[in-house]
């Protein structure tokens, strides 16, 4: 095969069928070959009897593999194991992929003679289009930087829900991060690509749709996720960085939230504007996130946290929202 198409999933049977039905009609197939390698982290839904039951009558070749130590990054590394080909795409379990996604992906790749490029990602609501903050339609993974290929610039980076790489760049990196807990793995791992000389691409005719569920729609989701967000810029970088310039982050972030964002967030609020004020909020919570993961790395005793860093991880995503984030 030329390309793998990498799908990781747990418990998510009923969108995983439509998943892998939009990758089934791929176009470019007159160009490059290509399979499908699903993942399975575990599940305790149907997962396997949905894959297996495309499969038996699929035109692409689509395997299964079940991947039983938890962590997407664990199942994103054990299809790296899995794959031969050329080239690997990464696709979540919970997006729809326009016909022409894996062409448009591969095109660039060949133009630009990249290793890796990234996709453009829009956000599929449950009902009609919900008017959101820019920084909240990112943190449901919105990622659109214009409509021409160009390098991904300054801090932003592709995401493994939409993104080709060589294998070759893979195995010369290093795979994904396994002890990252709470999320950033990926961006852990395309900073490290970045510095071992890549140019990342991104290819704007890449199209995947992100379906989210209604419980995303919650602030208290969103404020949840800010919260991860916050933890895992601060372990990424102390990892970078070290601890003395992660105090040093760490006091510019509160001093940044104090000087700008609660005063926008005061604003907006007297404005009654609530799509800004959630948005502001969110920042605020993210800078609450990157302090307590600062003050647990520099006092792992004093400060270990060990509970709300649970509520942190993937999994219980959906309890920890029912609860609020406090």
């Amino acid at each position: 095969m030329d390309i793998s198409v990498i799908v990781t999933t747990y418990n998510r049977a009923a969108m995983l069928a439509g998943t892998l039905q939009s990758l089934q009609v791929q176009q470019g197939r007159e160009h490059f070959t290509f399979e499908i390698i699903v993942v399975d982290n575990a599940s305790t839904d149907d997962t396997r009897e949905v894959v297996e039951s495309i499969a038996a009558h699929a035109a692409i070749p689509m395997r299964y593999v079940l991947e039983t130590r938890q962590g997407v990054a664990c199942a994103r590394n054990r299809g790296l194991r899995e794959t031969r080909a050329d080239w690997v795409a990464f696709f979540d379990d919970d997006q729809i992929a326009e016909a022409d996604w894996l062409r448009q992906l591969f095109a660039v790749a060949a133009a630009k003679q990249a290793a890796c490029v990234g996709g453009k990602v829009l956000l599929r609501f449950p009902v009609a289009p919900v008017q959101l903050d820019p920084i909240c339609r990112q943190i449901l993974g919105e990622s659109a930087f214009g409509n021409r290929p160009h390098p991904y610039p300054g801090k932003f980076l592709p995401g493994t829900g939409n993104v080709l790489l060589c294998r070759r760049a893979v195995e010369a990196v290093g795979l994904f991060d396994e002890s990252f807990a709470y999320g950033s793995e990926d961006t852990e791992f395309f900073r490290r690509m970045r510095r071992g000389g890549h140019t990342l691409w991104y290819a704007p005719l890449a199209v995947a749709h992100h379906l989210i569920p209604a419980h995303r729609l919650s602030t208290s989701y969103f404020f949840w996720a800010s919260l991860r967000q916050g933890v895992n810029y601060a372990a990424l970088d102390y990892r970078e960085q070290g601890l003395g310039k992660l105090a040093l982050y760490c006091s510019g972030r509160v001093a940044k939230s104090f000087g700008v964002t609660l005063p926008r967030l005061m604003w907006a609020a007297l404005r009654n504007r609530e799509t800004e004020r959630i948005g502001a909020a969110c920042l605020l919570w993210r800078t609450c996130g990157y302090l307590r993961k600062s003050l647990n790395l520099l006092s792992p005793r004093l400060f270990s946290q060990r509970r709300f860093f649970e509520r942190l991880e993937f999994r219980k995503e959906k309890a920890s929202v029912a609860c609020g984030s406090s």
